[in-house]
C-alpha cells in the first residue's frame, strides 16, 4: 500500500428525486396512476412528486386525492400539519391541501398546460366547469397573468366594466370566429 492516499473531500449529499415507478405517467397537466398501488408504494410516490418541478402541484393533488380514495383512514399521514400551518401563516397559498382541492375541482383533460396553476387555482371554486372553461379561455386568449386574470374575475363579479367588456370580448370572438 501507498503512503501517498489522497485525501477526498466529502460534498454534501444531494437528496436524490426518485422517478415514478413505471405505472405512472407526468403530464404537464397531472399525474396518471394506471394501478392501485399498495401504501408504501403509494407514499413513494408522493414524496417524488414533492420533491419534482413544474407541475408539482398537479402531481401533489392528484397524488393526495388517489391516496385519500385508495387509502382513505391512512392518506393524511403522509402530511406534515406543522408545515401546512406555517404556509398558512405566511400567506403562501401554496398548501397540499390546496393542491389537493384544485386538483380534485378541475379534471385532468380541462387543464391548461399552457397556464400556471395558479390560473385553474382562481377558476377552481367556481360554480361551474362552464364557467371555468370561460375563464381559463380567457387567459389563454389574452396571455393574462395570474393577477391579472383574477382582477378580471373579481371586477366582472362586481359589475365593473373591464370584467364585463373581457366577458364580451371573449363572448363575441367566440361567435365570430370561423
Amino acid at each position: 500500500m501507498s503512503a501517498n492516499l489522497a485525501v477526498v473531500e466529502r460534498l454534501p449529499r444531494v437528496p436524490v428525486v426518485h422517478n415514478f415507478p413505471s405505472y405512472c405517467k407526468r403530464t404537464a397537466v397531472g399525474l396518471e396512476i394506471a394501478r392501485r398501488p399498495s401504501f408504501d408504494e403509494w407514499r413513494q410516490i408522493f414524496e417524488t412528486a414533492d420533491t419534482t418541478g413544474r407541475g408539482h402541484q398537479w402531481w401533489i393533488g392528484d397524488a393526495l386525492n388517489r391516496g385519500e380514495e385508495w387509502f382513505p383512514e391512512d392518506w393524511a399521514q403522509v402530511l406534515n400539519p406543522d408545515e401546512e400551518q406555517k404556509r398558512e401563516a405566511e400567506g403562501r397559498f401554496e398548501t397540499y391541501q390546496i393542491y389537493k382541492q384544485v386538483a380534485g375541482h378541475i379534471s385532468q383533460p380541462r387543464r391548461r398546460g399552457s397556464l400556471y396553476f395558479g390560473h385553474h387555482q382562481a377558476v377552481a371554486y367556481m360554480e361551474s366547469e362552464e364557467e371555468q372553461e370561460f375563464w381559463l379561455d380567457l387567459a389563454e386568449e389574452q396571455h393574462l397573468s395570474v393577477d391579472k386574470l383574477r382582477r378580471k374575475i373579481r371586477k366582472a363579479k362586481t359589475g365593473d366594466a373591464e370584467g364585463l367588456v373581457a366577458i364580451l370580448y371573449l363572448q363575441y370572438s367566440r361567435v365570430v370566429a370561423p
